[in-house]
């Protein structure tokens, strides 16, 4: 099938197998470990990651999911090793476990964490003057939230954990908020904002601070910072406890050590460099899985093209709607999932809007939206809930994250660069309010043509949520342009 080129009179321009794919075609093949990565669907963009980083790719993966089940990992940097528990899921038996061990504990919490609740405020939790904090660049600290007009800090925070702390207070350091700022155990409900340290001094509070023998920002190790980045892999909230291993134990990988989970009797283990190469293997692992014709209500020519990262639970897919021009920048919009917007027509958020306004204006000429699985700015749909509690006790969306001790944006686009040029797509016109996804894109070698901005309503729900991120992340709105809708109440 052709179809006129506008930017070319008189001519017209087949458009390629990729975009164009006819509906009896067969879906490109599954690729297994014997299939090379050209027939999954990519050729011409390298041969997908190495043997050794698929490996790593998979223990990275693997530790992950364990993370999210409760239970300990081991995890290494260079000579340093510990074993790391997530506090969010932290079984009562891997405290147990780890408590009873004998060596020294700690909760290591982000910087965000420790910034948004106060904790710096504390005489005990005062920097080193060898761990100044390094200055952000305006944007970057635009997005991650950070006020460059004051001194920040951005260095995560070990306490060390005094011998019979009660782990109970663990939710209260997270910012979980599971418990009164008086210490009145687990039973009760605490959604106040007001947790920091200076408020609570006496009792386990007090006890805490008064165990510190140094800065903690100044005691946060390698192995630690890399452990908070597991959790924010597995989309916990980012806080984590870690017991250090004596070389005698750590010296012979994980299964020397006994897990405390009798059904998986020994600890997975991974590498910091795992971690730090993560991301990249996932957007590298990425394969074409499958693809038909899916109708959509008023843009009848769409194709829905299904992508996998193999070494994560995660799936993306390409809308194609209409015939897009390859000879031209194709319109493209990058989409990152909102269960309450996109479904539900949430009215504290514009994305709903915002994803169906621009199926519309790619119907017009032809274009690609790419679907990304990245819930909540990345932090997921619990933590995105939980986000949405803290917005309700006055905090606005990315002091919300801040809180629960995430950047103002975790979202990661490489996976979407692999998905357009999967696609053939190397010049586009990106409908976007956000720099930092024409950033991301142009910094992986798209080349991004155009601008185009997209909006949606503005309610009384979702009014501060907009300025927000007008005003503090650099979208490029406004807001007096956009139509008012009118709610009853």
């Amino acid at each position: 099938m052709k179809r006129e080129n506008p930017d070319v009179d008189g001519a017209t321009t087949p458009l390629p197998s990729l975009l164009n794919a006819a509906p009896a075609q067969a879906p490109r093949p599954v690729r297994s470990p014997a299939t090379p990565r050209s027939a999954a669907g990519a050729p011409g963009h390298g041969a997908g990651p190495s043997a050794a980083a698929r490996r790593a790719g998979i223990r990275v993966d693997r530790v992950v999911s364990e993370l999210r089940r409760g239970r300990p990992v081991k995890l290494a940097a260079g000579s340093e090793h510990v074993l790391v528990a997530a506090v969010e899921t932290m079984l009562p038996s891997a405290w147990a476990f780890l408590a009873g061990e004998g060596g020294e504990l700690n909760v290591t919490l982000t910087a965000e964490r420790a910034q948004a609740s106060g904790w710096y405020e504390a005489p005990a939790v005062a920097l080193l003057a060898d761990a100044t904090p390094v200055a952000l660049p305006p944007e970057t600290a635009a997005v991650a939230g950070i006020d460059t007009d004051a001194p920040a800090p951005v260095l995560p925070i070990s306490l060390r954990l005094p011998t019979g702390f009660d782990p109970a207070h663990l939710a209260d350091l997270a910012g979980l908020g599971s418990h009164a700022p008086d210490g009145s155990g687990a039973g009760a409900s605490w959604t106040g904002n007001d947790d920091r340290p200076g408020q609570r001094d006496a009792g386990h509070w007090a006890e805490l601070l008064a165990a510190q023998n140094g800065s903690p920002a100044g005691r946060t190790t390698p192995a630690m910072r890399a452990a908070l980045e597991l959790a924010r892999l597995a989309r916990l909230v980012p806080a984590i406890v870690t017991l250090s291993l004596p070389a005698a134990s750590a010296g012979g990988g994980a299964q020397e050590r006994r897990a405390p989970d009798a059904e998986d009797p020994e600890y997975l283990a991974v590498s910091a460099a795992d971690v730090q190469a993560y991301p990249q293997d996932r957007a590298s692992s990425l394969l074409r899985v499958s693809e038909a014709p899916v109708p959509l209500a008023g843009h009848e020519d769409s194709r829905f093209v299904l992508f996998r990262e193999t070494v994560a639970d995660l799936e993306h897919v390409a809308i194609i709607i209409g015939k897009p021009d390859p000879a031209a920048p194709v319109l493209v919009r990058l989409h990152s999932s909102c269960l309450t917007g996109d479904l539900f027509a949430s009215l504290r958020c514009d994305c709903g809007d915002q994803l169906r306004g621009a199926i519309d204006r790619l119907g017009d000429g032809g274009g690609i939206l790419l679907y990304l699985a990245q819930e909540g700015r990345g932090i997921g749909l619990a933590n995105k809930l939980r986000a949405y509690a803290r917005q309700d006790a006055g905090l606005d969306t990315i002091d919300a994250d801040r809180y629960l001790g995430f950047r103002g944006d975790e979202r990661n686009f490489a996976v979407a660069v692999q998905m357009l040029k999967s696609l053939g797509v190397a010049r586009i016109r990106l409908l976007t309010n956000n720099p930092s996804k024409i950033a991301a894109l142009r910094q992986a070698g798209l080349d991004v043509v155009e601008r185009l901005p997209i909006g949606g309503h503005i309610n009384r729900h979702n009014e501060r949520y907009i300025r927000t991120k007008r005003d503090r992340a650099g979208h490029l709105i406004d807001v007096s342009s956009l139509p008012a809708e009118r709610q009853a109440g």
